[in-house]
């Protein structure tokens, strides 16, 4: 089954939203054809490399409360997109360290980071997400991408664009040229 991971309905939908979003929207949930090459100049890579997969993934704080029931992420060969908001930087350490301990990152194929929303460092340290990265995933051997401009947006703002990504449809992690390319449509 495919989903579509974007602006939330409730608020981030609305009369003159910014423009790419809308497009990016009404392609991804209406085109027979795939959404193709996406890349943005804030797209980073992390961990260089290439790698072919399933779509999947989503808000990293509520896929870590799923670990352990019967609606557990499934990651095995997959490209996995992970993004938050308004998440102190030590949670999302901890969050991404769990699923690391649930063995999560072991199969993956590539992994996507969204921008990640207002996620800061409370304690003081001056940490980044790329220290956190950096802590977590420093044995996992995958392309990496963090950046992506999928899930959320800030408040009040109409120039930053929220991609829709059909997830459960195969794409393409090119870490080597920061992208990400959606080879199947999410629609028919």
């Amino acid at each position: 089954m495919v989903v579509f991971h974007g602006p939330v309905v409730s608020s981030e939908i609305y009369e003159g939203m910014n423009r790419v979003t809308a497009g990016m929207l009404l392609r991804a949930i209406t085109k027979t054809e795939p959404l193709g090459i996406i890349f943005f100049p804030g797209l980073r890579a992390f961990k260089k490399g290439k790698a072919r997969g399933i779509l999947t993934g989503g808000n990293l704080s509520l896929l870590v409360r799923t670990t352990g029931t019967p609606y557990e992420i499934d990651t095995k060969n997959k490209i996995l997109f992970l993004e938050d908001i308004a998440e102190d930087l030590e949670v999302i350490d901890s969050h991404l360290m769990h699923l690391k301990l649930a063995g999560k990152f072991k199969e993956v194929k590539g992994i996507v980071f969204g921008t990640m929303v207002d996620c800061y460092d409370y304690s003081g340290r001056k940490y980044s997400i790329r220290d956190v990265l950096k802590d977590i995933l420093y044995d996992v051997n995958v392309p990496i991408l963090y950046g992506f401009p999928s899930g959320h947006t800030k408040k009040n703002t109409r120039r930053e664009a929220n991609i829709t990504l059909p997830l459960g449809v195969e794409a393409i992690i090119d870490a080597d040229n920061p992208r990400l390319i959606i080879v199947e449509s999410g629609v028919r």
